[in-house]
């Protein structure tokens, strides 16, 4: 009886909003025949990421409520382990990282003697937002510049949004010399890059002890009956905290009842799309990622009731 050989990995990384998921939807709809298979990570109770990535594909596997790079190691290696034992076996799986992960642990994990005959680290790809990177500061900063030491390949996304200087910038003191670096347009990349790469396997065997990462990264979800009004949102989210780092979910609008929309905030930013399937979806649901600060959730969930159309019901309920 032959082996099989092991399943080639990808591991996505980057800091919030850099545009994991994007890439990992740019991957899915380039696949070329291959059978793809994704995990896929969020930090806090609301997987937003796995919904936007089973808009193009259904072999999604959701690791939910925590950072992959620790408290969810077992689950990692549990799910892994489900995908090998698939019908056909997937040609490749993709994961893809929370934004506050260190990915060295996952390469790590995925070392592990239960998990070296069934899957192949290929290659670690690493995604850098040019118009936020240099305005991290302190263990935020720290985080990134680990996210970028682990990379195989690097990829400066959203160019066409970043000024010459920001490149420039990010270019010469975030990037190293030695590392292959792609410049994109919403992750607009040959997948040749990411598919026929293949990392130098590395002799590890043992687990890490568990260590907190949490990196002063504080998250939480506003479930909110009702409908936005689209320019009270769009005023409310120009003037957000520099406290934030990343919002996201799906919302509906007083302008377009009975429709639902992606909503994306990253960096000042915000990009409302289309949901393609907004089955099951009855309220809005936003994550927040921000750093932790008292009194900055019921702020911002504030601010989210006030947007609302006049008709609509308030839930002050809010984690």
């Amino acid at each position: 009886m032959t082996t099989a050989p092991p399943i080639p990995v990808t591991v996505a990384a980057g800091f919030l909003g850099s545009g994991k998921t994007t890439l990992m939807n740019e991957l899915l709809s380039n696949a070329a025949g291959r059978r793809l298979a994704v995990l896929v990570n969020d930090f806090g109770e609301l997987n937003i990421d796995e919904s936007l990535i089973a808009e193009v594909t259904d072999s999604v596997q959701a690791l939910t409520n925590g950072c992959i790079c620790c408290s969810m190691q077992g689950e990692l290696i549990n799910q892994i382990g489900m995908l090998a034992t698939r019908k056909p076996t997937p040609d490749h799986i993709l994961i893809e990282c929370s934004g506050v992960s260190e990915p060295a642990r996952i390469i790590r994990t995925l070392g592990y003697p239960e998990l070296r005959p069934v899957v192949r680290l290929d290659s670690v790809t690493t995604i850098v937002d040019p118009t936020t990177l240099s305005d991290l500061e302190d263990e935020y900063a720290e985080l990134a510049r680990a996210q970028i030491g682990t990379a195989d390949l690097l990829v400066l996304n959203k160019t066409d949004l970043a000024s010459d200087t920001q490149l420039q910038a990010i270019r010469g003191q975030w990037l190293p010399r030695n590392l292959p670096v792609v410049e994109t347009v919403a992750c607009q990349i040959p997948p040749a890059l990411i598919f026929d790469s293949q990392r130098e396997q590395d002799d590890i065997a043992e687990p890490l002890p568990h260590a907190p990462t949490n990196h002063g990264f504080d998250s939480w979800h506003i479930t909110q009956p009702g409908m936005f009004q689209l320019k009270a949102l769009r005023r409310m989210l120009d003037q957000v905290s520099g406290d934030v780092f990343r919002i996201k979910g799906h919302i509906t609008l007083a302008e377009r009842p009975g429709e639902w929309f992606w909503l994306h905030w990253v960096g000042g930013r915000t990009d409302m799309r289309a949901v393609q399937n907004s089955a099951g979806m009855a309220e809005n649901q936003i994550v927040v990622i921000a750093r932790q600060r008292d009194g900055l959730r019921d702020r911002l969930h504030g601010d989210f009731q006030n947007c609302l159309a006049a008709d609509s019901h308030i839930d002050k309920e809010h984690r």
